[in-house]
Parts: structure tokens; C-alpha cells; sequence
């Protein structure tokens, strides 16, 4: 297959993946001792009931279960993109991924209430400073993508990728371990981490086809269009070479 088909290809199915993982936040994730089912996007109600279990990462994944699928959606658009009308658009979905990150930490530092233990509010500190840390991340990536590191940005991608599904996998591992809160996981649950790491790989496909077609491109070979400026240049040599007309 031609670079350039493969990494349309790698494209589509990073969005394709992506839209599936947004889609599986939809489906029944956990089902209560009561009976009643929480889809994903409703697991912050779980929230308090993890607050005095050993598990601060599977509290994190609760509270900030939107931040990875928004982010993947703003952020995936702009892996191999080669127009420069596409690469603005990109960086401007990039700064406004970076602003959802922003926003759910202070969210989540704000949720800090003056009654509180001292171990709950520093546990929401540092859910605060880590979804900093991937601000911070997000927006290197932007910053390297505005410079036209293209690679660097796709890289950046799919470790974002790579990460969000250690992320979830670990936590719904969790989530199904305690019994002490008394819910049942779905399988559903797994399906986003497992297409995380999918995505991850068409971004890596991607990227490499994208770099493989810029290096043919550029690495001399056949040139479709030759400039008029250079025809102009090239007819007095071709006069030179055979020879003056004769009269």
C-alpha cells in the first residue's frame, strides 16, 4: 500500500477509535447492589465511596473520567496532518485540549470542601497537580505541532494514548476487585482501554507512513511539475549542448 493510503488509513482509524471509545462512555460500565447500572460517563457517583479506599488512582479515574476521551477528540485530528490549513486547525483544537485539562484540574481542586479530612484534600491536590502535569504535556505537544514537529506531536499522541489506557485498564481492574463497594463490572467497561491502545497504534502507523512519504517525496526521483522559471533556465543549456542552428 502507497504511504500516502496508509496513512489515510492509520487516520481513520485513529478517529474510528477514538469515537468508539467516546461511544462505550455511553454503555452500562457497573451495576450497583440494588440493581440499578451506571453507565461510564456516571461513575462520578462512585466517587464518594472510594474516598476512604486505598486506591487514589481509581478515585482519580471516577472523577475525571471525561478528560482522556476529550482529549483524544481535540487532540487526535492533528496526528499527520500535512496541510497547512489543517496543521492551524490543529494546533487551535491542541490549545483549546490544553484548556479542558486546565479547567478539570481546577475543578477538581475546588471540589475540596473545609470539612474534609486532611488525607481527602490532599488526595484532591494531587489529582489536581497531576491533571496539571498533562496540561503541561498537551501543550509541549501543540507547541512542537505550531513548529511543525509533526513527529513529535504524533509521538506525544499516542503515549497521551498509551497512558489513557493503562490509565483506565488499572482502574476498572480495581473498580472490579472491590467488593466493598459493592458493584459488578460490565465488560463493557474494558472496551475503552483496549481501544486506546488501537488508537495508539494507527497514530504510530500514522506518523511513521507520514515521515516515510515526506522523505520520498523529498529524496530526489521523478518531479511531477517542473516550475517555468526552471524551463526557462534549462533551454539555453539544451542550445548549448547540440549546437547552434544552422542557416
Amino acid at each position: 500500500m502507497p504511504p500516502t493510503a496508509l496513512r489515510r488509513a492509520a487516520r481513520i482509524c485513529l478517529m474510528l477509535m477514538v469515537f468508539t471509545a467516546l461511544a462505550a462512555t455511553a454503555a452500562p460500565w457497573v451495576t450497583r447492589a440494588n440493581g440499578d447500572a451506571l453507565i461510564g460517563l456516571d461513575l462520578g457517583y462512585l466517587a464518594g465511596e472510594l474516598r476512604d479506599q486505598p486506591h487514589p488512582v481509581a478515585q482519580l479515574f471516577v472523577e475525571a473520567l471525561q478528560l482522556p476521551v476529550f482529549l483524544a477528540i481535540l487532540l487526535a485530528p492533528g496526528v499527520a496532518v500535512r496541510s497547512r490549513q489543517g496543521r492551524i486547525g490543529a494546533v487551535f483544537l491542541g490549545l483549546l485540549a490544553t484548556a479542558v485539562a486546565v479547567l478539570m484540574a481546577i475543578s477538581l481542586h475546588s471540589r475540596i470542601e473545609d470539612y474534609w479530612e486532611p488525607a481527602w484534600e490532599q488526595r484532591y491536590e494531587l489529582f489536581a497537580v497531576a491533571v496539571g502535569l498533562v496540561a503541561v504535556v498537551v501543550l509541549a505537544a501543540v507547541v512542537a505541532l505550531a513548529a511543525g514537529r509533526g513527529q513529535a506531536y504524533a509521538v506525544a499522541v499516542a503515549l497521551l494514548l498509551v497512558g489513557s489506557a493503562a490509565f483506565h485498564l488499572y482502574s476498572v481492574a480495581v473498580l472490579s476487585s472491590l467488593t466493598s463497594i459493592g458493584v459488578e463490572v460490565s465488560p463493557l467497561a474494558w472496551a475503552p482501554g483496549l481501544t486506546w491502545l488501537l488508537a495508539a497504534g494507527c497514530a504510530l502507523v500514522a506518523a511513521r507512513t507520514d515521515r516515510a512519504g515526506g522523505a520520498s517525496g523529498a529524496g530526489g526521483g521523478h518531479r511531477d511539475r517542473v516550475e517555468p522559471g526552471e524551463r526557462r533556465t534549462a533551454e539555453p543549456a539544451a542550445t548549448e549542448a547540440y549546437g547552434a542552428p544552422q542557416g
